[in-house]
């Protein structure tokens, strides 16, 4: 009977022990949004060359923000644009438009070959992402996705109101959705956003 007991035991720490592990060490990572000017962040920037002639313009940066508040290191975090919909004004209800992929988005202030690789956050460390850019040049709003497919360029070339899926995800089950509404008329400096 003492051997059966000591199978079961065995068993089932074998089974439980690392679940349990992962759960009591699991980061709690949260992601924010605010309409403070670390989040919608106004600045200078250079354009490319062109005619030999550098020239410059400024762009608004709308940014969201990660926090591992767990005294656990948040292991190898991307975050992604997984929706955008657009909302009807006949309905007032919002619809998928074609963007439906998982395309990571840019990690703030990180080396051009890094942008989208996966961060280990520690605990008490702001890390902010960029979601989208409008320009002074521009008339159209800029996801700052690694990659853009072409049959959605139009939906950034649209005006309206726009509802922004956001997801992180990491090692150790770490996953957190975020949602943004732009509402944008096609002036780089007259636009809304906020969290939905």
């Amino acid at each position: 009977m003492k051997i059966l007991g000591g199978f079961l035991v065995g068993f089932i720490t074998s089974v439980f022990a690392e679940p349990l592990r992962r759960w009591l060490f699991k980061p709690n990572v949260q992601m924010h949004f605010g309409e403070t000017t670390d989040y919608i962040s106004k600045t200078p920037e250079t354009r490319p060359a062109i005619e030999g002639k550098e020239s410059f313009g400024e762009a608004i940066y709308v940014r969201g923000k990660v926090i591992n508040e767990s005294a656990f290191i948040a292991r190898e975090c991307r975050v992604y644009l997984t929706k955008i919909e657009k909302k009807q004004p006949r309905t007032g209800q919002f619809e998928l438009t074609s963007f439906s992929d998982s395309i990571p988005l840019k990690w703030a202030s990180q080396p051009l070959d890094r942008v989208c690789s996966p961060l280990d956050l520690a605990k008490g460390v702001n890390q902010y992402f960029d979601i989208v850019v409008l320009r002074d040049s521009s008339n159209q709003f800029d996801p700052q996705i690694y990659l853009r497919p072409f049959r959605d360029e139009a939906i950034f070339k649209d005006t309206g109101v726009f509802r922004f899926t956001i997801q992180l995800s990491g090692d150790q089950g770490i996953s957190e959705k975020l949602r943004l509404i732009l509402e944008w008329n096609g002036n780089w400096e007259d636009f809304k956003v906020y969290q939905n």
